[in-house]
C-alpha cells in the first residue's frame, strides 16, 4: 500500500489525527514519536511498509536509529516485518518484556486485548496442536475480582516454546476474559510469570469455570492453547486496621493478620506469604533489568507515565518511578515528583504535570491520592483482602492538619482513623513500652530523623497490673519538643551531592586546563582538593562554632563559595535554563539528577553498610580481569559502585557545554572520614537544636530526668549522629539497637520499620483488651519567634495555649510581612541578635479593606477571649487598625484577625490561619 491508504486505514486506530493531507515527512515524525510511546504497536504497522534496508542492516544495527530506518520507507508494497524483527527493532531495545508494562499506557493494552478478540471473533487466529508435555502452568490460580496480578502471585506458564510477550485467558464461548504480560526471569530459563493490570481482567464469579492460555509464537503467526484451571473469588473485608507510615523520602505499611483470616481466605492463596497472629509487613516490587526485588519500605515518588486523558492521569509510583529516572540517563521527559508529604498542609493546590507531548494540572490532593491507594492496594494485594480502616501516623505536633488533609483525601473510600490515633513518636516507642517493668514510672525522648525533617517528642508513661481485669493499665503522656523541618536524609544527600560537585569540578578542570576563578592557581597544583581545605580546618571547632553562633551558617561559609563557583564549571540549577536550548537544559537537568542518584547511593554504602570505609564508581564490568575474566583482588574496605555508563557535561573555557560520555570513570575515592567530617556540623547543629532547651532551662527540663532517648529513621543509623548525641547525653542512656547493628543488611531498615510496627501493635493490643491504654497528648511549645519590621510579636519560650500579640498600623494597611524566626533563647539585649536570628520563613499576611464590619466591644471579647481590651482595644485611636495574633495547640499555628477603629466605632476584619510547619 502507499502511505496514503496506510493513513486512511488507520487514522482511527491511534490516539493521534491522521488526516488526508498529511504528508511523507509529518507521518515519519508521528509515526516516530509513537515508536517512543508504544513500541509494541509500532512493530505491527511497519509490516505495512516495504524496509528498503536489506543492504544497511550493519548501519542500522550500528547506530540503532529508529529515525534513521523511517527515513528510508519506501511506502510502497508490503514486506514481511518478521523476517527482520530479530535483526533491528528487538536487538535495539534491552529488556522489552520487562519494559513493555511500563511502555505501554493502559489505552494502548486495552486496545490490544480489543484487537485480539476482534481477531478471534472473525476466526483469524489458527491454532497448532502441542503436545502437552511442552507446556505446564500453575497448579491452580487464583484471581481475584478487582485486584491485579503481579510477579509476588508466582504464576506461572513453564514451555520452551519461543513465545512472545502477551497471553490472553479465554473461556469456552471465546470471550477474552483477561490479559497478561509474561515475565522471564533470567535465572529460569523456560518459566514466564503473569502480570497484569486489574484494568485488563473481567472475570466474575459468573464467569465459565472452563478457561483456556492463548500463546502467540514469539517470531511467527503461530497460536498456542492450553487448558487451565481457574478459581475466581471475591475479596473479603478485613477489619483490622491498615497502617501507614507516610515518609518525606520513603513508606512502608503493615498490618496484624490473626488466625482468624483463614476462615475467609483459601491458605492457598497466600504463597507461604503471611505470617499468622503477628505483624504482616507490605512489600513493594522493585523491577531492576531483568531482576525483581521486593522491600519492606517504598520511596514516596511518582513520575508521569501519561496525562493525555486529563481526568486520568498515569504514573509510575515508587521503584517504577526512580527506575525510570535512571533509564531516561537522568533526563527525565515527564513530570516527576519526590517530597510529596509537604503537601498535606495544603492538598487542594493546583499543580502541573506533563508528560512528553502534554501538559496540564491536577491538584496535589489527586496526586496524594494516587499514591496512598497505591500503598493500600499493594497491601490489599499481599494480604487477599479489602481495608476499610486506614491508620496514617503523623509528627505530634501536625494531628489536627494531617488528619484532616487524609480525611479529605480518602474519604469515604475508605475510614481514616481518627479519634483513637497516634503520632509518629508514640508508635516508635512503644513496643519499648510494652516491654518496660511495671510500676517504674519512665520518661522517654524519641529523636526521628527521616528524610525531609528531624522531629522530637517527649513520652512519659507508667504500668499498673489490673487484678480485676487481668490486664495491664497503661498512662501516657505524649507531647512535641523542637524540631527542624529542614534536616533530613535528603539534607545529607545534599551535602554530598554539593560535595561531589566541587570535586568532579576540580578533576575536569584540572584534567582539561580550564581556565575559571573557581580554583586557585595554589590549589590546582594539587592532586586534589579536601575536605579540611573546603572548611577551613575547622574540625573540632566545629562544635564551638555552632554553640557560639547558634547557626551553622558559618562552618559551611567557605564551602558553600566554593560550591556556587562550580556552578560556571558543572551547571545543576536546571530551572535558571528554561529560555536557553532544549538540548543545553537537558544535559544540566541529566547534571542534577545524575550528581542527586549518586550521592544518594553514596549515602547508602556508608550509612547502610558500616564496614565500608572508601567508594569509588567504576563502569559495570570494570572489576573483570581481561586475563583469565576472574575478578580482581581489591581491599576488603573498598566499595565500588557500578554504574552502566558515566553522564556529566561541563563547561570548558569557551563556555561550550562538554558532555563527557568517556568510559573512564573520573579516579576520585571518597572516604567516610571526609563525609563524617562534611555532615558534621549538620548533624551537630540540629542535635544543639533538638537539646539545648534541656540545657538553657534546666530547672523546667533536666535532660537527667529521661531514661532512654529513642532513635527512629534511618539517619539515626549514622555513626557521627550517635557520636554527636554523647556531646549531650550519657551513652547509657542511649538506645541504639547494637545486635541489629551485627546484621546490617538483614536489619537496616530497623529504625524506619519501627514507626509502623508499633501502631500496628498498638491496635492489635487495643482490639484484644489485653491492655488499658489512657493517652493524653499535650503540646505547649511554639516552635518559631513571630516578628514584624524587628519587633518580636510572639516569643517562641511563650505558651501556645495562651500566647497572643499585637500590631498596630494605621487603618488604610492592607499588607504586612511577619517573620518566623529560629531564635533559640537569645536576649533581645544581645549585640549580635540581628546575627544570630535565623529567618525560616516570611509571611506576608493581606486584607481586603471593604470587608471590615461593624462589632462592639463586648462581641470581641466574647468572641476573642485573649483579646485584651484594656491592652488591645483601648488604646486604639480613631484612623488606627490593629492585627492580633494568637497560636492555636490544637492546629499547632496561629490566628490573625484585624480591628480598626473610625469615629468611635470598632470594625472587625479577616480571621486567617497560618500552620507553624
Amino acid at each position: 500500500m502507499n502511505y496514503r491508504e496506510f493513513v486512511e486505514k488507520y487514522k482511527s486506530f491511534f490516539d493521534f489525527n491522521l488526516k488526508s493531507t498529511t504528508t511523507k515527512q509529518e507521518l515519519r515524525e508521528i509515526l516516530n514519536n509513537f515508536c517512543e510511546k508504544d513500541f509494541y504497536n509500532f512493530k505491527k504497522i511497519l509490516k505495512d511498509f516495504n524496509l528498503d534496508f536489506l543492504n544497511k542492516t550493519n548501519q542500522y544495527e550500528k547506530n540503532g536509529s529508529i529515525e534513521k530506518l523511517l527515513s528510508d520507507i519506501d511506502f510502497s508494497d508490503v514486506v514481511d516485518f518478521d523476517s527482520i524483527n530479530n535483526k533491528l527493532l528487538d536487538k535495539n531495545l534491552d529488556n522489552l518484556k520487562v519494559k513493555e508494562e511500563e511502555n505501554m499506557s493502559l489505552e494502548m493494552l486495552l486496545k490490544q486485548k480489543e484487537e485480539y478478540q476482534n481477531r478471534l471473533n472473525a476466526n483469524e487466529i489458527l491454532f497448532e496442536n502441542i503436545n502437552e508435555k511442552l507446556i505446564d502452568t500453575t497448579s491452580q490460580i487464583i484471581l481475584y475480582n478487582g485486584l491485579s496480578v503481579t510477579y509476588k502471585d508466582r504464576y506461572f506458564i513453564d514451555t520452551i516454546l519461543d513465545i512472545s510477550e502477551f497471553a490472553y485467558l479465554v473461556d469456552k464461548d471465546n470471550i477474552v476474559t483477561s490479559m497478561f504480560l509474561l515475565y522471564k526471569n533470567q535465572t529460569e530459563k523456560t518459566k514466564y510469570y503473569l502480570i497484569s493490570k486489574k484494568e485488563l481482567m473481567n472475570i466474575n464469579q459468573n464467569s465459565s469455570k472452563m478457561f483456556f492460555i492463548h500463546l502467540k509464537g514469539k517470531n511467527q503467526e503461530r497460536f498456542y492453547k492450553h487448558q487451565i484451571e481457574i478459581t475466581i473469588k471475591d475479596l473479603q473485608l478485613n477489619s483490622n486496621i491498615l497502617c501507614i507510615d507516610f515518609g518525606t523520602s520513603n513508606t512502608t505499611a503493615g498490618c496484624f493478620i490473626s488466625s482468624s483470616y483463614l476462615k475467609q481466605n483459601d491458605p492457598l492463596v497466600t504463597n507461604g506469604g503471611i505470617k499468622l497472629n503477628d505483624v504482616n509487613l507490605i512489600s513493594f516490587e522493585n523491577k531492576i533489568d531483568q531482576k525483581i526485588e521486593f522491600s519492606h519500605i517504598v520511596p514516596t515518588a511518582l513520575y508521569v507515565s501519561n496525562c493525555q486523558n486529563e481526568s486520568e492521569i498515569e504514573y509510575l509510583i515508587g521503584y517504577s518511578a526512580l527506575n525510570k529516572i535512571k533509564n531516561k540517563n537522568y533526563i527525565p521527559q515527564n513530570k516527576f515528583f519526590r517530597s510529596i508529604k509537604k503537601w498535606l498542609a495544603n492538598p487542594n493546590d493546583n499543580v502541573e504535570v506533563f508528560d512528553e507531548t502534554k501538559k496540564t494540572t491536577t491538584t496535589k490532593k489527586n496526586i496524594l491520592k494516587t499514591y496512598i491507594k497505591y500503598v493500600i492496594n499493594t497491601a490489599e494485594h499481599q494480604l487477599k483482602c479489602r481495608f476499610k480502616n486506614i491508620h496514617i501516623s503523623y509528627p505530634v505536633k501536625l494531628k489536627e492538619l494531617y488528619i484532616h488533609s487524609f480525611k479529605e483525601i480518602l474519604e469515604p473510600d475508605y475510614n481514616i482513623i481518627d479519634k483513637d490515633s497516634i503520632d509518629e513518636g508514640f508508635s516508635v516507642m512503644y513496643e519499648k513500652i510494652k516491654e518496660s517493668a511495671i510500676d517504674i514510672p519512665r520518661k522517654v525522648i524519641i529523636i526521628d530523623c527521616g528524610g525531609g525533617t528531624t522531629d522530637l517528642s517527649e513520652c512519659e508513661f507508667s504500668k499498673t497490673y489490673n487484678e480485676r481485669r487481668g490486664s495491664i493499665d497503661l498512662k501516657i503522656t505524649s507531647s512535641s519538643g523542637d524540631g527542624d523541618n529542614s534536616f533530613g536524609g535528603d539534607k545529607i544527600t545534599d551535602r554530598i551531592f554539593q560535595y561531589m560537585k566541587i570535586l568532579f569540578s576540580f578533576y575536569y578542570t584540572k584534567k582539561n586546563g580550564i581556565e575559571k576563578n573557581v580554583f586557585t592557581k595554589e590549589e590546582l597544583e594539587k592532586e586534589t582538593i579536601t575536605i579540611e581545605e573546603l572548611l577551613g580546618n575547622f574540625d573540632d571547632d566545629i562544635f564551638d562554632i555552632v554553640d557560639k553562633n547558634r547557626s551553622v551558617d558559618k562552618v559551611y561559609n567557605r564551602f558553600m563559595d566554593k560550591y556556587q563557583k562550580c556552578e560556571s564549571t558543572i551547571p545543576t540549577n536546571y530551572e535558571l535554563y528554561n529560555h536557553e536550548s532544549k538540548i543545553k537544559k537537558d544535559k544540566i537537568m541529566n547534571n542534577y539528577y545524575f550528581l542527586w542518584e549518586l550521592a544518594e547511593e553514596m549515602k547508602k554504602q556508608f550509612f547502610l553498610k558500616t564496614s565500608i570505609q572508601r567508594n569509588r564508581f567504576i563502569q559495570d564490568g570494570d572489576l573483570l580481569d581481561e586475563k583469565d575474566n576472574s575478578k580482581v583482588k581489591i581491599d576488603a574496605d573498598l566499595n565500588s559502585i557500578k554504574l552502566k555508563e558515566w553522564m556529566l557535561s561541563y563547561y570548558d573555557s569557551n563556555m561550550d557545554l562538554i558532555i563527557d560520555k568517556s568510559k573512564t570513570f573520573p579516579d576520585i575515592t571518597f572516604t567516610i572520614k571526609e563525609i563524617n567530617q562534611l555532615i558534621k556540623g549538620d548533624i551537630y547543629n540540629v542535635v544543639q537544636k533538638l537539646l539545648s532547651r534541656y540545657y538553657d532551662n534546666p530547672e523546667q527540663n533536666s535532660l537527667s530526668s529521661y531514661k532512654i532517648i529513642k532513635l527512629s529513621g534511618q539517619s539515626c543509623r549514622i555513626d557521627i549522629f550517635r557520636d554527636v548525641l554523647k556531646e549531650f547525653v550519657a551513652g547509657k542512656t542511649l538506645r541504639f539497637n547494637k545486635k541489629n547493628e551485627q546484621k546490617e543488611l538483614s536489619k537496616e531498615l530497623e529504625l524506619k520499620l519501627s514507626c509502623v510496627r508499633g501502631a500496628i501493635l498498638y491496635f492489635k493490643d487495643k482490639k484484644d483488651g489485653a491492655i488499658s491504654l489512657d493517652i493524653k497528648f499535650v503540646k505547649d511549645n511554639i516552635p518559631f519567634s513571630i516578628t514584624c519590621n524587628g519587633k518580636s510579636i510572639i516569643s517562641k519560650n511563650d505558651n501556645i495555649s495562651t500566647a497572643v500579640g499585637f500590631i498596630v498600623r494605621t487603618s488604610s494597611t492592607e499588607t504586612i510581612d511577619l517573620q518566623l524566626l529560629n531564635n533559640d533563647n537569645i536576649k533581645e539585649s544581645s549585640s549580635d541578635n540581628k546575627e544570630q536570628r535565623k529567618i525560616i520563613k516570611t509571611i506576608s499576611h493581606s486584607i481586603s479593606i471593604d470587608n471590615y464590619k461593624e462589632v462592639s466591644i463586648n462581641e470581641i471579647i466574647e468572641k476573642y477571649p485573649r483579646v485584651e481590651q484594656g491592652k488591645i482595644l483601648d488604646p486604639l485611636e480613631n484612623g488606627d487598625s490593629v492585627f492580633v495574633l494568637y497560636t492555636d495547640s490544637e492546629k499547632y499555628g496561629f490566628y490573625i484577625v484585624n480591628f480598626k477603629r473610625e469615629s468611635d466605632i470598632y470594625y472587625e476584619g479577616e480571621l486567617n490561619f497560618y500552620h507553624f510547619s
